[in-house]
């Protein structure tokens, strides 16, 4: 097994922390006074359990179960397992 990671999953992986920032930002900007947990400094999750589900969609893994900290939670919802931020807004909004 090679380590070296293609150019691909270079563009993969800016793109998850990029989206991981972004998210992060737009909660701390629209809802400041919110307790949202954000990922700071633990962007590197983020890649793992990426790379992590990818490979056992590979396998044939249909179902996993997670559970993890506050830390990093609402991106892994939203960027990884595309939970809809219209609704993730609707419910820190309390609707």
């Amino acid at each position: 097994m090679s380590n070296e990671i293609s150019q691909n999953e270079e563009k993969e992986i800016l793109k998850l922390i990029l989206e991981s920032e972004g998210l992060d930002q737009f909660l701390h900007k629209k809802f400041g006074t919110f307790k949202r947990y954000g990922c700071e400094g633990a962007e590197g999750m983020i890649i793992l359990m990426d790379k992590l589900l990818r490979e056992c969609q590979n396998v044939g893994i249909e179902k996993v179960v997670l559970a993890m900290p506050h830390r990093g939670r609402l991106n892994v919802l939203v960027n990884l397992l595309q939970y809809p931020l219209d609704e993730l807004i609707r419910k820190i909004q309390g609707r």
